[in-house]
Formats: C-alpha cells, structure tokens, sequence
C-alpha cells in the first residue's frame, strides 16, 4: 500500500526539464568539500554549520527551480473496469491474473477509480469501483465456458457519466464460442471507451503432466458380425504408463496397458459386433498423475444392424429363382452372413427411382436388365450414382445390362460410367467387317434383296463407331460397293447398300476369292466376313466357295453366312459358316427384319457375347473376401465380353477361346471403389446353361452366395440425408443434404438434449444445405429427428452425436496473442508482459498545475539573506536582537495597561 501510494504521489510531480536533475550530485558534493576545505575543524561554530545547511538547500531549490518543478493534479476522473478471465483455462493463472490487476491499479491514470469483472461463461462483478482490490480467487462465475462478448457489453452499462472510460481485458483471448467481440469493441471505441488488453498465456505449461482422450474414430452404423474397430486418440504431455479401458453398455469389454509417449496416441479396439441394437461405449485413459480427469473419457455409441436389404431388378424370371435359391435363410448357416431381405421388380417397370424411396435399399442388383425399358430409368440411374459415391451403397451387376455400343444413350452412359468394366470389345482395337452381298437375279425372288438389303444396314447400325466397314458385292462378277470407310459414316455406307440392284449370276466362289484377296492384304487385328446370300451358286462355286472358306479359317479371318429364303441353299450356308468357324443365321421373312436382332451374328460382331463349351476361370485376387478359402473354381459356359477399367481390381478372370481356338483373357467378376461406395460387376449370369457348373460345384456355389453379404456396405445408411455434424465450442451446426431442393420444402428438427430438454427448430436454407446451429452445452448423447416435407409428402430420419466433456476442459488447446489483436485491432494497447502504458489521446483532461519555480526561486532570496546574517552576526547578537526586541514590546503592553488602553 505504502509502494502504491508513494508512487502516485510521484506521479503528481514533473520536470520540465528533467536532465538538469544530474546537477543536483556534483553542486551537493562542490558546497560539502567547500564547507570542508574552508572550515577547518577548530573553527567549526554553529553560524558555519547553519551556513552550510542554508547552502545545501539553496543549491538543491536551484536545481529544481532550472528543472522547472510542477505539481500536477488531474481533476477530471478516469473509471477502468478491468475484465478478468477466470474460465477454467485460466484456473492455474489466477494468482499471474490478480497481479495482472495490480500492474494496472500501479500503471493507471492519475485520478482513477478501478473496478474487477470476473467472467468465465457468465460475469460477476467483484469489486466496485474505487473499492479496495481483492483477488479473483473470491469470484463465484461459471468457469465452464469464456465468454468475453457479454462481460464487455456489461461493463459498458457501468461507466459513470462525465469520466475517461477504459476496459482492461485480461484473458487468453479465444472464446468459446465465436462473437462479434472485434465490432463491439469498435463500437465502444466510437462511443469515446478506451480498451486495452493483456495476454494471459493458459496454454500448458511444459512441465505440467496432462493426459487426454481427444478424439475418437469408428463407423456409426455397421452390420451384425462385421469387423468393426474404434480408434481412440490420446494426447499426453509426458511419458507414462496407462491402462486404457472400454465399457460397453456399462459393463468392461476390453482393457489394455498403453505405454504413452509424449505427443499423440492411437489405441484401437475390436466393437462388439454380434449382437443387433444400439450398443453404446466409453473409453477411459487412467494414469498416476494426471491435471484433470473430466477429459480421460469419451462417449459414443454404435448400432448393428442384423439384415441387408436389397433391390433386385430383372427382365428374367430365371433370375428371381436363382437369386432366391442362393440367397435364402438356408444359406446362412453358421451366423456366417446375416439375414438378407430382397425386393423383387420383375419386369415390373413402377421401379422406385426416388432418392427417399432408393435409400432404404443396401444394396441394388441390376441382372439381366435394360434399364430404358423402365419408367423414370433416367432418374434412377442419377438416384443409384448419388447413393452409391455419395451415400457410400453398393450397385451390383449380373449378366447383360446393355451399355455396350451405347455411345449416344445417355441412360446407359451414366450407368456404363459407374460400373468397373467396359462391356463390348476392347477400345482401341482395330477390326474389319466385311459385308459381302449376293445381288444375282435369284435374290429378286420372295423380296430375298430387300431382306439383304435391311440386314446388312442393321449390321452398320449395330457396329462401333471405330470398326471399319468394306462392302464387296457379287453376282456373274464382282466388285467392291464401298472402300473400307469408318462405320460412324453409316448413313453414307447404308446409302450406298440401297442403291443395289440385281443382275445376272451368281459367281459366290469368285466373291469369296475377291473378298479373301482383298482382306488378306489390309492391315487389321480382328477381320470378319458376313456373306448375305440365298446359298444357290453357278456349277463349280459351290466347291471353289468352300475352298475359299478353308483358306479364310487358315488365316484367322471369321467367316458367317447369313442365308435368306431358300430352304436349298440352307446345307451350303451352314458348312460355310462351319469351315469359316462363324455363326449361320436364316431370315424368310422382311416384316422380321426390322425387329430381327440377329443375336449371334451382331454378338459375333460387336463381340458382346462370348460363348463356348468352357472358358476356365482363374482367382486373381485370392485375398478379396469373395473367394477367401477357395483354391478353384469350375469354368463358365458364356460371359459378355468386357475389359476392366483402370483402378478397377479383377478378382475373377475367365480365359476365353474363340472360334479360332485363340485363347484370350476376359474379366468374370470386378470390382471398384466408386466414390465412399461400391460397384462390381459378374459378366455371367446367376440363371440358365452358363452357369450350370457353378450352381452344382460347391466352391463356385459359395462365391454366388458370397456376392451379396460380401458387397454390403461399410456403413448402413437407411437415410435419405447425408448430415454433417460440426461442433466449435458449444455450438453444434447440423448440415442436411436433403433429396430434393424447392421454395416448398422444410426441413425440420426435434432434438432431445442428455438431460430430456426437448427444442424444435426449422432449419434455415443456405443455397445448397439446410442448416442449424444448437446450444449443445450438456456432456452426453443428442438424439435428433430430422423431418422433411414437401407439399403432401413428409420423410423423417433418426441421427444422434454425443458430447463427452465441454470444450474448455481441453487442456491442450493453443493460445496465442494474436487472438486480442484481432479483438482489439487499433483500439488499444495489448500488453504480452502484464503492464500498459496508458494513453488518453485527444480527450479533454481537466487538471490543476503548481509551478513551483518562483516559489524555490523566493525561498532561495530568503535563504540567502538568512545565510548573510547568519555568516555576518554571532549567535549572542542574534539573541540579543531578539531580547531587545521581546522586552520592547513588554514595555510597550504596560504602557498601555496603565493608560487604560484595550490590546
């Protein structure tokens, strides 16, 4: 108090001149070794001493009186209210904290008066203004939070009216929940409120001994018997042993002993799987030492589902049967896989397409289906690609589901984009197709031209864009109708197919002849020739055309004869199509044509369909969980031709032989990884004669069974919504996704707090999601319901998140100055040492000024004039003045007694 009060009383006096003060050392020393050199000590009487002194202090008035002494006194009176952090943060500080205060009571200005708010999630005043300091220790303020916003706003209805006002906030400057603390301080700025800070570092210091759970990492949703782990982060300031524990519905379920490094800690737990429900946790880090304990545990929960729901679309009845048959109860014997519910559209083209509708679905299986033939299969395509990249669900494929050669339907693009595979002959590859026609004067007969006409524009049609098309035509001679030309240029090929007319001969060994020549000297990798013809040649063309057709095997150019309306030719045409190791194909009638698919022969030529007695099958990925445990697998009878995509993992692999006895590889079952999804794609078939081997093998049974449950997604997920969770402070924003968008729509929200607090809000639309900002306050589990509607329609989904401990409670998060240099801005001064230097700017100051220059200047007059008579008279002649003078005023009373005066 003594320190304090001396230095405020300093603070009154000023120097104008304050250099001049130096002078007061030397003039001291110059008077003492005067009075020294020139009194000796025999001569040292008292009017010497007196002398001395009278200099001493004529010297000391004449320093001051050149460093022009003032005494100032400020009238105008400064109110500060300073702001003290006392949140939980700040509980090893509080003793740094109240000597923050009392740096600012020394700092202050003059004529101040000093109050102390203490603030952690509310504020207390603590000490009045003007009234004796006490130590924030004595503060009662919920410290589970910092709230600096709403202690600032309540000091500003303290002030006094008529005085300086000044804030002093003293805290770590990070809030727990983010405010507009930057403008109200620039709104108290306009409002003449000067705010200064001081940085309280709460950050841990070194040597403390601090452990934490920081955070926890699992799926939420998952499926009985799934392998399922948590990963549970733990920071420590140390190194030191623990025993991590985790409790399951209240009970210990696993426990392990963790040596913890300095630094961040990963601990993994196996969850409790084999049991359906909601299974809720805690982990808990226990240690010797430890700072706190409310942040040494975390809560979460987990719900095991006990079924895979699933979508089944097909155009095949077949399909249905196998699909049940390999996916009943019967085959989940040994709690191997879990239960599996399907839904069956069978040629049932009211398909549910809706995102609301698709996201109860696991999985969707697409076998054996063209999807166009389906209403709204635009949108369910768009639905199923959103569900699968975004809601991380799995899209199987079995058999054929048309997206080869389907470059300009944009149904099929978008689903051919999703899958791992490309359906059709390899990119790339060069091949020639050539189309030899028979344009003899027995083609004009039961309209058989007409038929070769449309067939071989249905084989253009039907061709890739990049395979090259030569049409050769014959009758008594041949020629060429067209060079080889791209088959992106039909309408031109097809042109030229109808300009035709017939003539007279029918020279097939000669057309054979010519095609062969021709085709053996173009440069392809693939070559095929499609002979249209009624099978009725000249004399010896019959045998020159077989002739022709074994030299066309013996250089691997495929040879099919398409045979129109002709029962006679029909032994020609099929030993051709034999020799040539090509498909034969008969056509009678051109009302047929139109709708005539020509399946083996286009199959053949776009090389959609590969089949053959046996194409052995290989297990490219034995660690994949569809064929763990199996060592072979028996071969397929057909598969539809596909290569993989890059990035896709073929898992099964078919090695197919041609007509040409060439073996190729060809890709039996792939799969990917399409966005947090899955698609794989099985080339063959679940029903009919190309599967015969694998439904009565065992293994290759079980990798059937296996294509369902294996393929189950990592998460359930039966919402129609994607929620994202963000908690900063103790504010939580929910974000939902919601299937559709409209003006019309809203999005509402019931939550229910740990301690059974309900609220309901409507969440508000930002562009893109719906969002909302709760209070999340309470440590434990929220259970949300969040509804959707639009119009008639309503659609609700359950979602929940837990809060283990407040925020304020974690020990290691950062703090750094430049929190209240954002706060402050250029509104004040931010003190990193505890002191401020405090300045008032322009503001008015009413103050009183005593010079005290003439007054040392007169006492100096005075004191020399004393030091003169002093030197000049002796001790008894000065006393003898003063006895003359006393007795002349004695005398001068008793005259006036005896004259009756009155004094």
């Amino acid at each position: 108090i003594w320190r304090i009060g001396w230095c405020i009383a300093m603070n009154n006096i000023n120097f104008a001149n304050p250099y001049i003060l130096i002078l007061l050392v030397p003039v001291i020393l110059l008077i003492v070794i005067s009075y020294i050199i020139a009194i000796r000590k025999d001569n040292r009487t008292i009017n010497n001493v007196i002398s001395f002194i009278l200099h001493l202090i004529i010297g000391v008035l004449v320093i001051l009186s050149f460093s022009k002494t003032t005494f100032e006194k400020v009238i105008t009176e400064t109110n500060i209210y300073i702001l003290a952090d006392i949140s939980y943060s700040s509980n090893d500080n509080l003793d740094v904290i109240d000597d923050y205060i009392n740096n600012v009571v020394i700092d202050a200005p003059k004529n101040s008066k000093i109050g102390v708010i203490c603030f952690g999630k509310d504020y207390e005043l603590l000490v009045p203004l003007g009234e004796d300091i006490i130590s924030v220790r004595e503060s009662k303020v919920d410290n589970t939070e910092t709230n600096i916003a709403s202690a600032v706003e309540y000091a500003q209805t303290l002030f006094n009216e008529g005085v300086i006002k000044r804030m002093v906030i003293i805290s770590d400057g990070k809030e727990t929940n983010k405010s507009n603390i930057a403008s109200i301080v620039q709104s108290l700025s306009l409002d003449d409120i000067y705010i200064d800070a001081i940085y309280l570092n709460n950050n841990l210091p070194e040597d403390s001994k601090e452990v934490q759970i920081n955070t926890v990492d699992l799926i939420d949703s998952t499926f009985i018997n799934n392998e399922e782990s948590v990963y549970v982060t733990i920071q420590s300031s140390f190194n030191t042993k623990s025993y991590v524990k985790l409790y399951c519905d209240d009970e210990l379920y696993l426990e392990k002993a963790i040596a913890l490094s300095k630094g961040s800690n990963i601990v993994t737990f196996d969850l409790n799987t084999t049991t359906s429900g909601v299974h809720k946790y805690k982990a808990c880090v226990e240690v010797e030492e430890d700072g706190l304990e409310i942040n040494n545990s975390y809560i979460f929960d987990q719900e095991v589902y006990e079924s895979i729901d699933v979508l089944f679309i097909s155009d095949l009845r077949e399909d249905k049967q196998a699909a049940e048959a390999l996916y009943s109860s019967n085959n989940s014997s040994d709690n191997k896989y879990i239960d599996i519910n399907i839904d069956y559209y069978i040629k049932n083209y009211e398909i549910p397409y809706s995102i609301e509708e698709l996201s109860v679905y696991d999985e969707i299986v697409l076998s054996n289906v063209d999807i166009r033939n389906y209403k709204n299969s635009s949108q369910f395509i768009k639905n199923v690609d959103v569900l699968v990249s975004d809601f991380g669900k799995t899209l199987l494929t079995f058999g054929n589901v048309y997206t080869q050669n389907n470059e300009d339907d944009e149904t099929l693009i978008a689903l051919g984009d999703m899958l791992p595979v490309k359906f059709g002959s390899n990119e790339g590859e060069d091949k020639l197709v050539t189309i030899l026609l028979d344009i003899s004067r027995s083609m004009e007969e039961l309209d058989k031209l007409n038929i070769l006409k449309q067939v071989a524009c249905n084989i253009v049609d039907n061709l890739d864009d990049e395979t090259t098309v030569y049409v050769v035509a014959f009758f008594g001679e041949v020629g060429k109708v067209i060079d080889p030309t791209k088959a992106k240029e039909r309408d031109s090929i097809k042109n030229e197919i109808m300009k035709l007319e017939p003539k007279q001969g029918t020279f097939l060994g000669s057309g054979l002849q010519f095609t062969y020549n021709a085709v053996s000297n173009f440069v392809y990798s693939k070559k095929e020739v499609m002979l249209i013809s009624d099978g009725l040649p000249y004399g010896e063309q019959e045998n020159s055309a077989k002739a022709v057709a074994n030299a066309m095997a013996n250089k691997n150019i495929i040879l099919s004869a398409i045979h129109t309306v002709n029962a006679d030719g029909t032994d020609l045409m099929k030993e051709l199509a034999s020799i040539g190791r090509g498909y034969y194909y008969y056509i009678d009638d051109l009302r047929d044509v139109d709708s005539l698919i020509l399946d083996e022969v286009l199959n053949s030529l776009k090389e959609v369909i590969l089949e053959t007695n046996e194409s052995t099958v290989s297990i490219e990925k034995t660690k994949n969980p569809l064929v763990i445990g199996i060592e072979e697998l028996p071969s397929v009878k057909g598969l539809y031709n596909n290569s993989s995509k890059s990035s896709a993992e073929v898992v099964l692999l078919a090695n197919y032989k041609d007509i040409n006895n060439n073996g190729f590889p060809v890709p039996l079952y792939t799969e990917w990884n399409y966005g947090n999804g899955k698609v794989g794609s099985y080339a063959s078939t679940i029903s009919g004669k190309w599967v015969e081997n694998w439904t009565s093998n065992e293994d290759s049974k079980e990798v059937l069974i296996n294509m369902l449950p294996v393929n189950k997604p990592n998460e359930k997920a039966n919402s129609a919504f994607i929620v994202d969770c963000n908690t900063s402070g103790t504010i939580t924003t929910l974000s939902v996704d919601a299937p559709s968008v409209s003006t019309n729509s809203k999005v509402f929200i019931d939550l229910v707090y740990p301690s059974g607090k309900t609220i309901t809000k409507e969440m508000s639309f930002d562009s893109k999601y719906y969002v909302s900002s709760i209070s999340t306050d309470e440590v434990g589990t929220y259970e949300a319901v969040i509804k959707y509607t639009l119009g008639e329609f309503e659609y609700s989904s359950n979602y929940s998140f837990t809060i283990s401990y407040l925020p304020e409670y974690n020990r290691f998060q950062i703090f750094e100055p430049a929190s209240l240099f954002y706060m402050v801005s250029t509104n004040g001064e931010i003190s990193e040492n505890g002191h401020l230097t405090f300045s008032n700017g322009n503001v008015s100051i009413k103050k009183y000024i005593l010079d005290f220059t003439p007054i040392f200047m007169t006492i100096c007059i005075i004191l020399f004039i004393i030091d003169v008579i002093v030197r000049k008279l002796r001790l008894e002649d000065i006393k003898g003045v003063f006895k003359k003078t006393s007795k002349g005023l004695n005398n001068k009373k008793s005259n006036d007694t005896d004259n009756g005066g009155i004094i």
